[in-house]
């Protein structure tokens, strides 16, 4: 059990600081928590500003390039997430343009209420050629994710439910890698 100190408390009243470690223990005989500072391990490296804007376009473009490349390689089913967004767009098109025709999958809501971004993603689906799936979830659907999406989540986040959604839609399609 942890103890009700502040000092115990604000450690999960916060983030994390992006590329840090920080060693947490209790005390076996109080059980009270003890805490270092998070200490940095990594940061971006400093904008390299003799690189022109062609030669960054060429690298950025080259690196997701290999990127999504390599990461649908599997024995598995693999898929691709699509939304109305640039960057599914782009993951799609370029696992399109190394695998062929691919798999996709969209998750919209059956509600009034509910910005749904099926239809555009439906449209590049349909100009990329892969094979898509969307998904129309209603209130009740998504009341009944909402536990499992807690209960998973390690952290608050403003995608965190539709990602948890788009994922537990796609496996249950039986796509493993994503």
């Amino acid at each position: 059990t942890l103890s009700s100190s502040s000092a115990a408390s604000d450690v999960y009243k916060r983030q994390f600081p992006s590329g840090c470690y920080q060693w947490i223990t209790t005390d076996d005989t109080t059980k009270a928590l003890s805490h270092q500072p998070p200490v940095e391990y990594w940061r971006y490296p400093p904008v390299d500003h003799t690189v022109s804007e062609s030669d960054a376009i060429a690298e950025m473009r080259s690196l997701l390039d290999e990127t999504v490349a390599s990461h649908l390689i599997a024995d598995v089913r693999t898929g691709c997430f699509l939304s109305a967004g640039i960057d599914s767009t782009a993951i799609a098109a370029l696992a399109t343009r190394h695998f062929g025709r691919i798999s996709t999958y969209s998750v919209g809501f059956d509600s009034p209420s509910m910005q749904s971004e099926t239809e555009v993603a439906a449209a590049t689906a349909r100009e990329l050629g892969s094979d898509h799936t969307e998904i129309l979830l209603n209130d009740r659907d998504i009341r009944g994710l909402w536990e499992g999406w807690l209960a998973a989540a390690d952290r608050p986040s403003v995608d965190g439910l539709n990602t948890f959604i788009v994922c537990h839609a796609v496996r249950k399609a039986g796509v493993i890698v994503a």
